[in-house]
């Protein structure tokens, strides 16, 4: 079964500091309002209680279980390891509006 899942893709950005292009954010604990507000239209990507801090996870419309990042964004074969070298179609972005911040983990290809 298929299910929509999404992924905080950011053109330019900067971590600690350095500045970064086109890298993904995954395993996201907290983000601004701005953010929070814009992400409303996908009510499956929510927070998860964890047993030290909760995050935010996409969760299947159908059953209610969090899709696990790792098994996201970690290897070549899956969905969201590489958007820039993603198949044509296969996946749609959606643009925020203005400047964000967020506090997760960054992946980018070297």
């Amino acid at each position: 079964m298929k299910i929509e899942v999404i992924c905080i893709y950011c053109e330019s950005g900067s971590v600690s500091g350095e500045p970064l292009t086109q890298f993904t954010v995954s395993g996201t604990w907290a983000m601004d309002d701005a953010l929070g507000r814009q992400l409303k239209p996908w009510p499956f990507f929510r927070k998860v209680p964890g047993y030290s801090e909760s995050y935010f996870a996409n969760h299947c419309p159908h059953c209610g279980a969090a899709q696990d990042d790792l098994y996201l964004h970690s290897e070549p074969d899956q969905p969201l390891y590489s958007i820039p070298r993603a198949a044509p179609g296969s996946i749609k972005l959606t643009a925020l509006v203005g400047q964000i911040q967020l506090s997760g983990d960054e992946s980018f290809e070297i």
